[in-house]
C-alpha cells in the first residue's frame, strides 16, 4: 500500500501458506517472508485444516514483480516458522513455534534459525532443559546489528535467549515470566522486553545482563506479543 494514503498499489502471493511476518531485506528490493504453513479458513477461524501436509517455508521475493527468488525449509515438518528480523548484511533470524498435536512422537525440536543468503537455514541448539521449557514456542525474535547477537523471546518459556548470529553460540537467557515482546533500544544499547504483566526490562546488548535500574512497572496494563521502536520527529 502506498504509505501517505494506504491506496493500495498491488498484492502478491507469498509463495507459501499462512505467511506471518516480511521484512524488507537489505537491498531495498527484496521481502523474505515467514510462512507458517498452517492453513485455516474464515469461516472456522484458527482451526487447522492441514496438519498432516503443513509445510512451512522461509521465502524471499521480488518486491517489484512478486517473483519467487528462493525458498527454504527446516528439516522438522511440524515446525511453523513464525517470526523474523534482518540484520544489516542480509542474515536473517527466525522464530519457531511445534504443533506439537501434530508429530507423532516427543521429539524435541529447535525453535530459532539463522538464515544467511547463499546458504541453508542453520538451527540454533540450546541444553536440553532449555529446550524443554521453552514448550515448542518462540514469540519474538530481534537482531542486534552491532553485537550480532540474536534475541529470542518464548512466552510459555518465561524466557529471552540470546545466540551469536555468526557462531551460532548461546550467549545467555533472561528468565521474565510470559516475556513476549522484544525491540532493540534507540540507542542500540539494549534489548527490551516485554511481558504480559506490564513489566519492562532492558537487557544491556554487549553483557547480556539485565539493567535492573532501568526496569519498569505499568499496573493495570498488560502487554501483548510484540514490540516496536519508532523515531519521532522532535
Amino acid at each position: 500500500r502506498e504509505a501517505a494514503s494506504f491506496t493500495l498499489v498491488n498484492e502478491f502471493s507469498s509463495h507459501g501458506i499462512g505467511p506471518h511476518e516480511l521484512a524488507l531485506m537489505p537491498d531495498s528490493k527484496t521481502l523474505v517472508i515467514a510462512n507458517g504453513g498452517l492453513l485455516t479458513r474464515p469461516e472456522t477461524g484458527r482451526r487447522v485444516h492441514n496438519f498432516s501436509t503443513m509445510r512451512s517455508t522461509l521465502t524471499y521475493i521480488d518486491s517489484e514483480n512478486g517473483q519467487l527468488m528462493s525458498e527454504h525449509t527446516v528439516g522438522a515438518s511440524k515446525a511453523s516458522i513464525r517470526h523474523l528480523d534482518v540484520a544489516a548484511d542480509g542474515t536473517v533470524a527466525i522464530a519457531m513455534q511445534v504443533q506439537r498435536d501434530a508429530m507423532d512422537n516427543n521429539q524435541l525440536v529447535s525453535l530459532a534459525g539463522i538464515h544467511k543468503p547463499g546458504k541453508k537455514i542453520q538451527i540454533l541448539d540450546a541444553p536440553e532443559p532449555l529446550m524443554i521449557k521453552l514448550n515448542d514456542y518462540m514469540g519474538s525474535v530481534k537482531i542486534n546489528h552491532q553485537h550480532r547477537v540474536a534475541a529470542f523471546t518464548s512466552p510459555r518459556g518465561d524466557m529471552a535467549m540470546f545466540w551469536h548470529v555468526d557462531s551460532l553460540r548461546l550467549l545467555a537467557y533472561h528468565e521474565f515470566h510470559d516475556v513476549c515482546g522484544l525491540t532493540i533500544s534507540q540507542d542500540n544499547k539494549y534489548f527490551v522486553l516485554s511481558n504480559s504483566k506490564g513489566k519492562i526490562r532492558q537487557i544491556d546488548a554487549h553483557t547480556l545482563k539485565e539493567n535492573k535500574s532501568k526496569r519498569l512497572n505499568f499496573p493495570g496494563i498488560h502487554w501483548d506479543n510484540h514490540l516496536l521502536t519508532v523515531s519521532l520527529p522532535s
